[in-house]
């Protein structure tokens, strides 16, 4: 038996944002809901609330979330931060701090 199965692509696939994600996978999977902005609304500062917006949002879209979340599609970063009213950039400076991103993994097991 083959010790890896899937090719590059599809460890890819499973490890990293797609290059673009359609406005009709947009709308319903990164909407954010009530219950989605209590929990956002109790972080502090600009890019935790979209960074976590994002770890949630692609959650529910891919079943997982990449490492990178710089590297999610424009238009799915922009859509977050206008329902947050944040500017995208923010993004950018999101997980700075070493265990931001695990104690929001944690978070999103509540």
């Amino acid at each position: 038996m083959p010790e890896h199965w899937l090719t590059e692509a599809g460890i890819s696939r499973f490890t990293n944002y797609p290059t673009e994600i359609s406005k009709v996978d947009i709308i319903p999977f990164f909407t954010l809901m009530d219950d989605d902005r209590k929990s956002i609304a109790r972080l502090h500062h600009n890019p935790n609330r979209l960074g976590f917006a994002l770890q949630l949002c692609t959650l529910r879209h891919q079943g997982f979330v990449p490492d990178n979340l710089q590297a999610a599609p424009a238009p799915v970063i922009k859509f977050l931060a206008r329902q947050l009213d944040v500017s995208p950039e923010v993004i950018n400076s999101y997980g700075e701090r070493a265990l931001i991103r695990y104690s929001y993994h944690l978070l999103l097991q509540l």
